[in-house]
């Protein structure tokens, strides 16, 4: 049995939860910072969503590549 014996499995487990992380943040964005509207008083609250976006998107090409690279079981 090798180290990463189930690793491959969670690690795409991981990747579905922040992908489904990512669609809701996404989803949020659009409904609370249409671009017609401006940044107004929210833009804390925007500079927040985006971080959590950027932060997001960050796991997903880290778990991606790295299942990729993952050796076959």
């Amino acid at each position: 049995m090798s180290a990463t014996t189930g690793l491959g499995e969670e690690l795409r487990r991981h990747l579905t939860l922040h992908q489904r992380q990512l669609m809701q943040y996404q989803e949020i964005e659009r409904r609370d910072f249409p671009p017609e509207t401006g940044e107004g008083d929210d833009r804390l609250q925007h500079a927040i969503l985006r971080a959590g976006i950027a932060m997001e998107t960050f796991w997903i090409e880290w778990l991606t590549q790295t299942v990729r690279d993952l050796p076959d079981p």
